[in-house]
Formats: structure tokens, C-alpha cells, sequence
């Protein structure tokens, strides 16, 4: 958590929680969150809940923020 925590200060890019991940990208909680567990998209998991990256969410997802 503390790398997301530096890199987002170093971009001004908050982490957001799976609810607002999964609207942003359009997809079920359910989906993302089988994400999270194999691996597939960048994620950390801290205190039993995931953060996400919204720049590192559009790097993986191909798209301009």
C-alpha cells in the first residue's frame, strides 16, 4: 500500500476502491474482483479491501483517463 500511496502522491492520482474501479470500467464488482484474485489487473489489497489506481486502471485498460 505504501508504494500506491507515494505513486499517486507523485501523480495526484487517488486510489479509488472496487466500487468506483468497476463503474470506471464498466464491469461487474464480480468481475474485478476475479481480477484482483489471479493477478490480471494492477490492484493492492490492503486491510481486506482492494485499492486501484486510476492511471495504472487506464494503462491496463488501453484508455486516456
Amino acid at each position: 500500500m505504501e508504494g500506491l500511496i507515494e505513486e499517486t502522491r507523485r501523480t495526484y492520482d487517488r486510489p479509488i476502491g472496487a466500487k468506483e474501479a468497476a463503474a470506471w470500467l464498466g464491469i461487474s464488482l464480480c468481475t474485478l474482483l476475479e481480477f484482483c484474485r489471479t493477478g490480471q489487473i494492477p490492484a493492492v489489497k490492503h486491510g481486506g479491501r482492494w485499492y486501484f489506481s486510476k492511471k495504472k486502471l487506464a494503462d491496463w485498460a488501453g484508455v486516456d483517463e
